[in-house]
């Protein structure tokens, strides 16, 4: 397990891709989803994205509508935003990234701004998202278009296995769901094995 991580959502700000994003994890579509890129930009670390694929598969995943874009929070280090495609602000579904940097030079003005909707709260949880950032990349675009930058565990063991990629070698995403912060049960009781968690004001999400 990579760790937690303990992210704050803005509902007030962004209130649609919040209700997007909490809508994915409760349907359980982002459970054993995995981070499939890890970029620098200009020789610097830049951001780790996940959300749209399967770890068992490599498949893409259905997605709910695209959203509109929210932009007006800053892409900052830890912050976390929506992906969508390029010249169409408002193409957001299911893919989401970690800003590893201050990417608000970028992109705050690229493409209508990319929507911030929640930030890492706490040095344990930078640390996990570093942790990850930290990781060998491997070009797998043999195995899809999107895997020419994917994180893996041990970069010789692709290399070993002919370049393929296996659900072993990613940064997989077990499992995203709302942790309600309920008396019966503090939340430091909750079961957080290979999760990542993100919390909000109405609760808690662990991916």
């Amino acid at each position: 397990s990579s760790g937690t991580i303990d992210v704050e959502l803005f509902r007030e700000d962004t209130p649609i891709t919040v209700a997007n994003f909490l809508a994915y994890a409760n349907a359980g579509i982002w459970d054993g989803t995995f981070f499939h890129r890890a970029a620098e930009s200009g020789g610097q670390e830049f951001v780790i994205q996940g959300g749209g694929f399967s770890s068992t598969t490599l498949d893409a995943l259905e997605t709910f509508d695209p959203i509109l874009n929210e932009f007006g929070i800053s892409n900052l280090r830890g912050t976390i935003a929506m992906a969508k495609l390029g010249g169409d602000p408002n193409s957001a579904t299911n893919q989401w990234f970690f800003n590893l940097g201050d990417n608000s030079a970028n992109l705050d003005f690229q493409n209508g701004g990319f929507t911030v909707f929640g930030e890492i709260v706490g040095a344990a949880g930078l640390n996990v998202m570093d942790a990850i950032a930290a990781l060998e990349v491997v070009n797998a675009t043999a195995q899809g278009g999107a895997f020419n930058e994917v994180p893996v565990n041990d970069a010789q063991a692709v290399s070993d296995n002919g370049g393929t990629v296996t659900a072993g070698d990613l940064v997989v995403i077990s499992r995203l769901s709302i942790l309600v912060d309920l008396d019966g049960e503090p939340f430091g009781q909750l079961d957080d094995t290979g999760a990542l968690v993100i919390s909000n004001n109405a609760g808690d999400v662990t991916i």
